[in-house]
């Protein structure tokens, strides 16, 4: 069987099963084309979260701009 696509110029492509998922140059206009994997299969790894912890700030923005602005004599 065979990948049905179009390069990013508009120019039709076929290639094997085996080209699947690799880069290729597209032989009318030489655009690089990456050929898209038919039916995906998920890995089966289990994902886990982010190594990076999202932080807090140590001050909060709200409380700097409400003494600049002179605004929490008004909150008061």
């Amino acid at each position: 069987m065979a990948i049905h696509f179009y390069c990013p110029l508009g120019h039709r492509l076929v290639v094997p099963d085996a080209r699947a998922g690799k880069k290729g140059r597209c032989p009318v206009c030489n655009q690089l084309v990456i050929t898209p994997v038919p039916n995906p299969q998920p890995s089966g790894k289990s994902k886990e979260p982010s190594p990076l912890v999202r932080q807090e700030p140590e001050f909060a923005l709200d409380d700097i701009l409400t003494g600049e602005l002179g605004l929490d004599d008004e909150l008061r």
